[in-house]
């Protein structure tokens, strides 16, 4: 399985203008995000990931969940965000 690392995003990032491909403003993107996702989420009540609910099936339906939103949906994330919210850091997690 393929990850992201702290350099991937840090190359990405020095020349990203764009939340998404193509949109800059955070509520758009939050808007497409919830779009796409909505539309996979009813897939996935239809047609759910089988599996026993361990890291694999996680990734599984992470992946179904944001292929439609994010290129690295269902990877693991070893990068940390300084996003503006209470979440704990992965290794406490």
């Amino acid at each position: 399985m393929t990850t992201y690392s702290d350099d991937d995003l840090h190359e990405r990032r020095e020349s990203m203008t764009d939340i998404l491909p193509g949109i800059r403003d955070p509520r758009a993107a939050s808007k497409r995000e919830r779009r796409e996702t909505l539309t996979r989420r009813r897939e996935l009540e239809r047609d759910p990931v089988q599996g026993t609910f361990d890291l694999a099936h996680l990734h599984e339906t992470h992946r179904r969940l944001y292929q439609d939103v994010w290129e690295w949906a269902g990877q693991i994330r070893t990068v940390v965000l300084d996003v503006p919210a209470s979440f704990p850091h992965r290794d406490r997690v």
